[in-house]
């Protein structure tokens, strides 16, 4: 390395180290997010001053980690628009789940929750857009979140593309690592102090997408087992449907009572109103089992009520602290 390159060098790591010590007195409360910017930006300066080629590369990385979530999401998008087609030996998700009876399956309208989904995951990288002059939070998003969007987008389109293609077994696999990368996103938000501020923009988009993935992967593990002979009507399809229902059930409430995230309410809920709906007496399901909607109904209402009453105690708390 010539001398130039060298000296380079280490300017840039001494300005690199002066910003991670701005981060770490940041997190630590002894300064204010506007003087830790002001620092920041200057230390930025500093090296554009020095060295402006990797600066730019720099600023083009940062780019990068914006457009690629972005980009990966409309392809998500995209695929799952094409799935739901059933474009030549493609099948679609509805008509694979729908294949054999399944109590557990919901109705066709449940998998809408899909557009709410996309939505709340779009919202959340808008915001990484919005605060992208706060370095602390663009810096803490992208080494939370940025391989973990990236992952479970991959992991989306390959569970799309094998289960389109009927391979149930290697598109459950993909499911469970789909499944993996939005709960470690979930432990993530959860565990950070930082982002734990930003629940209502980042939080429940999280939560309600890793509650929705965790309903999908139960009732494709419902659909699996019935492919290996095992019956999804009659008394041991209903007793396998209370099984996921109880398991579904009580994942969501633990995230919902211990990370206060009401957003991993909603699939559960919405799944479990669908079942009730297609299993009801005189429904067009050709074997409906009107007992199996009266536990759904059943699991729903108390399920709600519990929720409901935990939210007003809540609420009653914090109001009573703010006289």
């Amino acid at each position: 390395m010539s001398y130039e390159k060298n000296r380079r060098y280490l300017q840039w790591i001494e300005v690199k180290e002066k910003i991670k010590r701005i981060f770490k007195s940041r997190s630590r409360g002894q300064l204010s997010p506007a003087h830790s910017n002001l620092q920041i930006t200057s230390g930025l300066r500093e090296l554009l001053g020095r060295n402006g080629k990797t600066f730019w590369k720099k600023i083009r990385h940062l780019g990068l980690k914006v457009l690629a979530p972005v980009l990966g999401l409309t392809l998500v998008i995209f695929c799952h628009v094409l799935s739901l087609m059933g474009i030549g030996e493609f099948s679609t998700p509805i008509k694979i789940f729908n294949q054999q009876p399944n109590v557990f399956c919901p109705a066709d309208y449940t998998w809408t929750l899909w557009a709410l989904v996309f939505l709340s995951v779009g919202r959340s990288l808008y915001y990484r857009y919005r605060y992208r002059e706060d370095y602390y939070f663009v810096h803490l998003y992208d080494k939370l979140y940025f391989a973990l969007n990236l992952l479970w987008m991959l992991c989306h389109i390959v569970w799309l593309v094998f289960l389109c293609k009927d391979h149930l077994l290697l598109s459950f696999v993909f499911l469970c690592g789909y499944l993996v990368c939005v709960s470690l996103m979930a432990f993530r938000q959860a565990d950070s102090v930082m982002m734990q501020q930003f629940q209502y923009e980042i939080g429940y988009a999280i939560g309600l997408h890793a509650a929705w993935v965790l309903v999908v992967l139960l009732i494709q593990l419902s659909t699996l087992m019935g492919r290996f002979g095992v019956s999804g009507i009659g008394l041991i399809g209903i007793l396998w449907a209370v099984i996921f229902s109880a398991i579904g059930l009580a994942i969501s409430y633990y995230f919902y009572r211990n990370y206060h995230n009401v957003a991993m309410v909603i699939p559960m809920s919405w799944t479990l109103l669908g079942i009730a709906l297609k299993e009801r007496q005189g429904s067009s399901f050709n074997q409906s089992e009107p007992f199996m909607a009266f536990i759904a109904l059943a699991f729903l209402l108390a399920f709600l009520t519990y929720v409901l009453q935990i939210e007003l105690t809540n609420y009653r708390r914090k109001r009573s602290k703010s006289y």
